[in-house]
């Protein structure tokens, strides 16, 4: 950007009443099924609807939705309001999508939307504006979607991008561009990405009050301001260990380990709640070495991890017969790291008990 290859990037954060709290999630997605049950409502696609025909009515825009069922709704939603607009995604034939791409970057198809199969790969530099109305925890995924409308054009001096936000939890937060590039302030339609001296200019017109002459069309207001929590729970897990990695640290069983959490002997540094009645579980080196201490433990190490394995080897239970065979495969197959294929493992055993 800051050489001219990629044009500005501006702003509108559009907040919707859907609630995400209780969306489960892993460290990268949401349940996609908790995710259908929230955002496919006719009151949400409303708002998307509303919204462009607000601020950005006859102006070529890619909705980026979470499924093929998302992006038809949408698509017919739009078309109520006799705007022409297609549904596109991998499901679809070949020719079709070519051909509802091509009358895009014609204008004859204003409103694209579109799921998963423009994400990347794809590119229309006419694009003049993104719509974020699929929830995502992904970086990647938030990344490649913003790179679908960055591309120059003549005539084109910025990309205007709509972030839907809904209602979420400090651990469950989609992404957005503020959260992305970890900005706090927001202004509605303010450049985001753009610029060093470009983007120091027009904050210098917002600090007067002034609204920017690109925003001037606009129905925003240049005093409109808000504070974005852009509190990232994986940033601050960063350098911790899990409470598996916590097990494997120590010589006692991870029964004693949970049953020791779950009656508060051993309080994790972070807590993140991924469900109702999940969550994941972080500690500080400190604090492993804390509770060692505390609780008598050996601490494992490089230097004696194979003193102890062995030591638990000679203390096992021998009487069910997959563990010598399973320590067999290891002495044979293991590379210089320890590392062992799966499938090495498992001709061993069966060649085990073929002779058993």
């Amino acid at each position: 950007m800051e050489i001219g290859e990629l044009v500005p990037v501006r702003c509108i954060r559009i907040h919707t009443n859907i609630d995400l709290t209780k969306v489960r999630f892993n460290s990268v997605q949401y349940n996609i099924r908790d995710l259908e049950s929230k955002i496919y409502v006719p009151e949400r696609n409303r708002l998307i609807v509303d919204t462009w025909l607000k601020y950005v009515r006859d102006k070529r825009t890619v909705v980026f939705c979470a499924s093929v069922k998302h992006a038809e709704q949408i698509a017919d939603m739009f078309r109520g309001e006799n705007v022409v607009a297609a549904a596109v995604s991998g499901v679809m034939k070949a020719f079709e999508r070519k051909e509802f791409i091509a009358k895009f970057e014609s204008s004859e198809v204003k409103v694209l939307c579109a799921c998963d199969l423009l994400n990347e790969g794809w590119d229309c530099p006419q694009t003049e504006v993104l719509f974020m109305a699929r929830p995502t925890m992904s970086k990647v995924l938030y990344t490649q979607q913003l790179g679908r409308g960055m591309r120059l054009y003549e005539g084109k001096n910025s990309l205007m991008v709509f972030d839907f936000v809904d209602n979420a939890s400090q651990y469950n937060m989609p992404q957005s561009l503020h959260r992305l590039f970890r900005l706090k302030d927001y202004r509605a339609g303010a450049m985001v990405l753009a610029p060093q001296g470009q983007k120091a200019a027009e904050e210098n017109l917002y600090a007067r009050g002034e609204k920017p002459d690109a925003l001037i069309d606009w129905p925003v207001d240049a005093m409109d301001y808000e504070l974005v929590d852009i509190f990232n729970w994986k940033e601050e897990a960063a350098g911790m260990m899990s409470q598996m990695e916590f097990v494997r640290r120590v010589d006692v069983q991870a029964e004693t380990i949970e049953r020791y959490v779950r009656e508060g002997m051993i309080v994790p540094d972070l807590i993140v709640p991924i469900s109702e009645h999940r969550t994941f579980k972080y500690f500080k080196e400190e604090t492993l070495e804390k509770y060692a201490e505390q609780f008598g433990w050996t601490l494992i190490n490089d230097d004696n991890r194979k003193d102890l394995f062995m030591d638990m080897v000679r203390q096992m239970d021998m009487s069910y017969s997959y563990k010598p065979v399973l320590m067999k495969a290891i002495l044979l197959y293991a590379d210089d790291k320890g590392r062992v294929k799966l499938s090495d493992i498992d001709q061993c055993c069966k060649l085990h008990f073929l002779f058993v």
